[in-house]
């Protein structure tokens, strides 16, 4: 047989298997099995989170939580409120797959650089995709005005 037939049929076989490992094992799936660690569900994107008293609401206050990168367990991204325009928050945190653990500070890029509001939160992922949570804090309370720490229920869904 010529070795121009033989290359094109190896060629060909080539293709084909290839093709057919690619249908049967996912990169993702070659990927986990190369690092030996399980695939994290994306988080990256946009987040409505609300928030209320505790134990278990009401929910009547709101944020928006833009998750920006997600690498391994490490998180991070900025969170922003309607009612408060000219402030800006980064957040830094870590999410296993189930749990989600965010430390949130004012943002360098915020309008109003004076403000102080830290604090943390808490999540377990539900079922349903949404997280359930809690979060502390120090700043002022919306209600009074007056500054202190806080601990309130949150429930945060993907928008």
């Amino acid at each position: 047989m010529d070795s121009t037939i033989v290359a094109a049929l190896i060629g060909i076989a080539g293709i084909v298997i290839g093709a057919i490992l690619k249908e049967v094992l996912p990169a993702s799936r070659f990927i986990r099995f190369l690092s030996g660690k399980p695939m994290r569900h994306s988080i990256i994107g946009n987040w409505k989170s609300s928030w209320g008293r505790l134990p278990n609401g009401p929910v009547k206050y709101h944020e928006l939580l833009k998750i920006t990168k997600q690498s391994g367990d490490f998180i991070r991204g900025t969170i922003t409120r309607e009612e408060e325009p000219n402030k800006l928050w980064e957040f830094e945190g870590r999410y296993d797959g189930q749990f989600l653990q965010l430390y949130y500070f004012p943002s360098k890029d915020a309008m109003n650089t004076d403000f102080l509001d830290y604090g943390c939160y808490f999540f377990r992922r539900a079922a349903n995709g949404s997280f359930v949570g809690y979060s502390t804090g120090f700043g002022n309370y919306e209600e009074t005005s007056d500054e202190g720490t806080s601990t309130d229920y949150h429930e945060m869904r993907r928008i």
